[in-house]
């Protein structure tokens, strides 16, 4: 943790671009791991133990998923933590509008001053998933939640034709096949992550 706090936002985007992140990305996620090592002082963000682990198993994990998403709409994003995957999708992803809920305080904190610091088309918002009252929305991810705790409210937030992006451990794929009223696209390991991202597609009618 103590080579996390040292890094600026300048480090950070060097090391990003080495490890094969898009020229256009660089410089607004270096402030987000900036700001990550920041309120990691004070807030347990993280137990990564070296930037190379953070950009391999948070940003790059996270930016997995990309190519499965629209490139407009609104994207909903469950239990955000310390932004991972939203901060990364949405900064990849500009015409997105981001919701991300987050229940706890202090990251629903750091959460608002990420968005506000990059300019990103999201807001926070303090809410569990069963608590938040919208729906219709275009794109739902979810990392590091269990699934009974989103699961039953997949069918209320997330529009016909809309995709889940599911982070998660062994078994994630079939238990995603198993969900009625859409099909799995996608299940494919993340090997920096050592998890699976599955996507999943909810029927359009």
């Amino acid at each position: 943790m103590t080579a996390l706090l040292a890094l600026s936002a300048g480090a950070w985007a060097a090391r990003l671009e080495a490890a094969g992140v898009g020229k256009e990305l660089v410089e607004p996620l270096g402030r987000f791991l900036a700001l990550l090592a920041h309120w990691s002082r004070v807030v347990d963000l993280t137990a990564r133990r070296s930037a190379d682990e953070v950009i391999r198993a948070d940003v790059l994990a996270s930016l997995a998923a990309l190519e499965f998403l629209p490139g407009e709409g609104r994207l909903v994003d469950i239990g955000s933590g310390n932004g991972f995957p939203a901060i990364p999708l949405l900064v990849a992803r500009r015409g997105l509008e981001g919701t991300l809920l987050e229940p706890r305080e202090r990251r629903w904190a750091f959460l608002g001053e990420v968005v506000r610091e990059l300019g990103l088309p999201a807001r926070v918002v303090r809410e569990s998933a069963e608590r938040h009252g919208e729906g219709g929305y275009e794109v739902l991810t979810v990392r590091g939640v269990a699934e009974g705790q989103w699961r039953g409210e997949v069918e209320r937030l997330l529009a016909p034709g809309g995709v889940v992006v599911w982070w998660g451990g062994v078994g994630v794929g079939e238990r995603a096949a198993q969900w009625p009223g859409g099909c799995v696209v996608t299940s494919a390991v993340v090997p920096a992550a050592g998890c699976r991202v599955v996507v999943w597609r909810r029927c359009s009618t």
